[in-house]
Protein backbone atom coordinates (compact mmCIF):
# COMPACT_ATOMS: atom_id res chain seq x y z
CA UNK A 1 0.00 0.00 0.00
CA UNK A 2 0.98 3.61 -1.17
CA UNK A 3 2.32 5.55 2.33
CA UNK A 4 0.70 8.42 0.99
CA UNK A 5 -2.61 6.68 1.21
CA UNK A 6 -1.81 6.15 5.10
CA UNK A 7 -1.36 9.72 5.31
CA UNK A 8 -5.58 10.19 4.87
CA UNK A 9 -5.87 8.36 8.08
CA UNK A 10 -6.18 9.25 11.89
CA UNK A 11 -2.64 10.14 13.66
CA UNK A 12 -3.71 7.02 15.86
CA UNK A 13 -4.09 4.63 12.87
CA UNK A 14 -1.66 6.62 10.20
CA UNK A 15 1.50 5.94 13.04
CA UNK A 16 0.60 2.88 13.27
CA UNK A 17 0.16 1.72 9.68
CA UNK A 18 3.18 3.84 8.68
CA UNK A 19 5.30 2.17 11.72
CA UNK A 20 4.13 -1.15 10.50
CA UNK A 21 2.42 -1.80 13.99
CA UNK A 22 -0.99 -3.39 11.65
CA UNK A 23 -1.12 -3.87 8.06
CA UNK A 24 -4.31 -3.87 6.27
CA UNK A 25 -5.08 -7.46 5.72
CA UNK A 26 -5.23 -8.96 1.80
CA UNK A 27 -9.27 -9.43 2.71
CA UNK A 28 -9.69 -5.78 3.34
CA UNK A 29 -11.44 -3.70 0.46
CA UNK A 30 -10.98 -0.74 -0.90
CA UNK A 31 -13.66 -0.49 -3.21
CA UNK A 32 -17.05 -1.78 -2.29
CA UNK A 33 -20.39 -1.18 -3.22
CA UNK A 34 -22.18 0.48 0.16
CA UNK A 35 -23.13 -1.74 2.66
CA UNK A 36 -25.94 -1.29 4.59
CA UNK A 37 -25.21 -1.19 8.30
CA UNK A 38 -26.24 -0.75 11.94
CA UNK A 39 -23.81 0.58 14.88
CA UNK A 40 -24.86 1.35 18.65
CA UNK A 41 -24.30 4.89 19.89
CA UNK A 42 -24.98 5.88 23.75
CA UNK A 43 -27.46 8.69 24.76
CA UNK A 44 -28.36 9.78 28.21
CA UNK A 45 -32.10 10.14 28.58
CA UNK A 46 -33.13 13.22 27.20
CA UNK A 47 -29.82 13.97 24.80
CA UNK A 48 -30.55 14.69 21.52
CA UNK A 49 -30.66 11.78 19.17
CA UNK A 50 -29.01 13.30 15.68
CA UNK A 51 -25.33 11.31 14.94
CA UNK A 52 -22.63 12.87 15.19
CA UNK A 53 -18.71 12.05 13.93
CA UNK A 54 -17.68 11.20 17.29
CA UNK A 55 -19.99 8.27 16.97
CA UNK A 56 -17.79 6.52 14.95
CA UNK A 57 -14.53 6.12 16.88
CA UNK A 58 -12.60 3.24 17.12
CA UNK A 59 -12.07 1.09 20.36
CA UNK A 60 -8.58 2.67 20.48
CA UNK A 61 -9.48 6.11 19.86
CA UNK A 62 -11.94 6.04 22.52
CA UNK A 63 -9.71 4.15 25.22
CA UNK A 64 -6.71 6.54 24.40
CA UNK A 65 -9.34 9.54 25.23
CA UNK A 66 -10.13 8.31 28.45
CA UNK A 67 -7.25 7.59 29.41
CA UNK A 68 -7.41 3.83 30.34
CA UNK A 69 -5.84 0.95 29.23
CA UNK A 70 -9.23 -1.25 28.59
CA UNK A 71 -9.25 -4.23 26.61
CA UNK A 72 -7.40 -3.08 23.33
CA UNK A 73 -4.51 -4.38 21.26
CA UNK A 74 -2.64 -1.77 19.38
CA UNK A 75 -1.37 -4.43 16.89
CA UNK A 76 -4.33 -5.58 16.29
CA UNK A 77 -6.01 -3.62 13.30
CA UNK A 78 -9.61 -4.24 13.83
CA UNK A 79 -9.30 -2.37 17.26
CA UNK A 80 -8.51 0.65 14.87
CA UNK A 81 -11.57 0.53 13.48
CA UNK A 82 -15.36 1.36 13.61
CA UNK A 83 -17.46 -1.57 14.27
CA UNK A 84 -21.20 -2.44 12.48
CA UNK A 85 -22.89 -5.12 11.52
CA UNK A 86 -25.11 -5.90 8.43
CA UNK A 87 -27.14 -8.15 10.59
CA UNK A 88 -29.73 -6.22 13.15
CA UNK A 89 -30.42 -9.42 15.56
CA UNK A 90 -26.69 -10.04 15.53
CA UNK A 91 -25.89 -6.84 16.39
CA UNK A 92 -28.68 -6.94 19.11
CA UNK A 93 -27.36 -10.44 20.52
CA UNK A 94 -23.60 -9.11 20.62
CA UNK A 95 -24.38 -5.84 22.36
CA UNK A 96 -27.29 -7.49 24.91
CA UNK A 97 -29.49 -4.83 23.26
CA UNK A 98 -31.79 -3.03 24.88
CA UNK A 99 -30.41 -1.09 27.25
CA UNK A 100 -31.75 2.25 28.42
CA UNK A 101 -28.90 4.49 27.18
CA UNK A 102 -27.69 2.54 24.16
CA UNK A 103 -29.40 3.51 20.55
CA UNK A 104 -29.27 1.65 17.23
CA UNK A 105 -28.18 3.54 13.95
CA UNK A 106 -28.57 2.41 10.74
CA UNK A 107 -27.00 4.10 7.47
CA UNK A 108 -24.18 3.10 4.78
CA UNK A 109 -20.64 2.20 4.84
CA UNK A 110 -18.93 3.13 1.69
CA UNK A 111 -15.58 3.55 0.45
CA UNK A 112 -15.78 7.24 0.47
CA UNK A 113 -15.03 7.36 3.76
CA UNK A 114 -12.34 4.62 4.01
CA UNK A 115 -11.73 0.78 3.34
CA UNK A 116 -13.49 -2.24 5.02
CA UNK A 117 -13.26 -6.05 6.19
CA UNK A 118 -16.61 -7.77 6.24
CA UNK A 119 -16.86 -10.83 8.09
CA UNK A 120 -19.95 -13.00 8.29
CA UNK A 121 -22.31 -10.03 9.47
CA UNK A 122 -19.33 -8.19 11.01
CA UNK A 123 -17.55 -5.18 9.39
CA UNK A 124 -14.64 -3.28 10.41
CA UNK A 125 -14.60 0.02 8.85
CA UNK A 126 -11.52 2.62 9.20
CA UNK A 127 -12.24 6.15 8.63
CA UNK A 128 -10.21 8.28 6.88
CA UNK A 129 -9.59 11.91 9.16
CA UNK A 130 -11.57 13.93 7.12
CA UNK A 131 -14.11 11.50 6.85
CA UNK A 132 -18.02 12.07 8.59
CA UNK A 133 -20.32 9.22 7.87
CA UNK A 134 -22.75 10.75 9.97
CA UNK A 135 -24.59 12.54 7.34
CA UNK A 136 -25.41 8.76 5.80
CA UNK A 137 -26.69 7.54 9.45
CA UNK A 138 -29.91 7.74 11.36
CA UNK A 139 -31.36 6.44 14.95
CA UNK A 140 -32.78 3.71 13.98
CA UNK A 141 -34.54 2.95 17.30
Amino acid sequence: MDENYYLRFPSILKGALIERTVTFGDDVQFRYEPILAYRVIKREHGNEMSVHRSDFKSKVEILKEERRGGNVDENNISHYSCSLFQDLEILKTVMRLPGPSRKIIQGFVTDSYGPCLMSDSHVDWWLFEQADPSFEFEVFT
